[in-house]
């Protein structure tokens, strides 16, 4: 074979092999599919719409003070009675802790109430010494009166001053305990969270009313 001839058959295989690659490279992929068995069951079918709900009684469940509501033990359907049935128990909440400023003013309430109840202190004591003073006065102008020393005005006279000063000592045991009680209240300022105290931890619960919930404390 003569190297014209060999030269035509090489020429021609490389052309062949390029169409081939033309060819091959056109050639669509194979899409990958699922397998799985085939096998007789169920057919589940559901149905999503929307829906609108339209409440006819509105029940609004507060509370007048800050607390922690314990476990509530009711289940949906549970019967409830109005004012006996309990929903829930709720406990105090513990007071917030004091800053130096609030502290410090505190304190200073507890002073000013403090100095104020002893002065409401000394003006019942006041009272009752010109209580007595009326009294004794009233017994000697009575005594008078019936000796007819002195005339009924002044009897009189005498027995208004008792019931003014008897008007005066409620007057001042009343303002003996505001004092008393503003105190308690300046004390309780300086409650710590965590501190005990002498009312125990009490309970409140929440029961079933007639139009609505009311709240009702329990003592512990």
């Amino acid at each position: 074979m003569s190297l014209k001839k060999i030269k035509t058959l090489v020429k021609y295989g490389i052309g062949l092999l390029l169409v081939g690659l033309l060819v091959y490279a056109f050639i669509p992929e194979a899409e990958q599919v699922d397998l799985a068995e085939v096998r007789r069951g169920d057919i589940l079918i559901t149905l999503d719409g929307e829906g609108k709900t339209r409440i006819r009684d509105i029940y609004v469940v507060s509370a007048p003070i800050e607390g922690r509501v314990m476990r509530i033990e009711s289940e949906p359907g549970d019967t409830v009675k109005a004012g006996i049935t309990i929903i829930a128990n709720m406990t105090p909440a513990d007071p917030r802790f004091l800053d130096r400023r609030s502290e410090t003013q505190a304190r200073a309430d507890v002073q000013g109430a403090k100095a104020a109840s002893g002065l409401a202190a000394s003006k019942v004591d006041r009272a009752r010494a010109e209580l007595e003073f009326a009294l004794a006065e009233y017994g000697r102008s009575e005594e008078l009166f019936k000796k007819g020393n002195v005339s009924i005005a002044r009897l009189e006279q005498n027995d208004l001053q008792v019931k003014m000063r008897k008007a005066e000592v409620k007057t001042a045991l009343a303002d003996l305990e505001v004092m008393a009680s503003r105190l308690v209240a300046a004390e309780a300022q300086l409650v710590q969270p965590g501190a005990e105290t002498d009312s125990g931890d009490g309970l409140s619960g929440l029961c079933a009313c007639a139009g609505g919930w009311q709240g009702i404390a329990y003592p512990p």
